[in-house]
């Protein structure tokens, strides 16, 4: 008895002199009172398990533990149940169902028309869009003559050579032309 008594005086000076352990063995004490309220108190005492017979006995999924007839009986009432389901698919979900959307037969037929301007904005969006692709493209060197060649995100290219869609189409000393869907653009060297 003075065993277990010296060994807990031991354990509270320790704890009382080390606030870290202390820390920890509040956190350890909390997730095992955490676990315990989740598990909804289905633990089994070791008094309750000796006295009944069966209890405390963890049985796999499956296993026929909540039908006493066994698994067998399990599988077939679940092939029974399946067989019995009705699974015909009346109807398509995905069909249109026009007769619920008659046609309107005053309405005149939509005629698409393109306008100067409507072709002007998509070349500008188009425009907008290939020069934000091109931002992530930097320009770190050249080498003009006769095999010129750009350092474009640390890939050496020479004219005809594409990186992320963009053809190479010139490259000047301190400039390079490139192009992605008719789009021309000039990268230039930062400084």
């Amino acid at each position: 008895m003075s065993g277990r008594m010296d060994w807990k005086r031991r354990m509270l000076v320790e704890l009382r002199q080390d606030k870290r352990k202390a820390v920890l063995l509040a956190v350890l004490l909390a997730a095992v009172i955490v676990v315990g309220a989740r598990q909804g108190g289905k633990f089994v005492s070791a008094s309750r398990a000796e006295t009944s017979p069966g209890a405390g006995k963890v049985e796999p999924p499956g296993s026929g533990a909540c039908n006493p007839n066994g698994p067998q009986a399990d599988h077939d009432k679940k092939t029974a149940y399946m067989r019995r389901a009705d699974r015909g698919i009346v109807r398509d979900i995905f069909a249109v169902r026009l007769d619920l959307f008659p046609p309107d037969e005053h309405a005149e037929p939509v005629k698409p028309t393109v306008s100067a301007a409507s072709v002007a904005d998509e070349e500008q969006a188009k425009v907008r869009l290939v020069g934000s692709q091109a931002q992530v493209l930097v320009l770190q060197s050249t080498v003009v003559g006769e095999n010129a060649t750009a350092v474009i995100n640390g890939k050496v290219l020479r004219v005809g050579e594409r990186i992320n869609d963009f053809q190479v189409l010139g490259i000047q000393t301190q400039s390079c032309v490139i192009e992605k869907d008719g789009v021309k653009l000039t990268l230039t060297m930062r400084e």
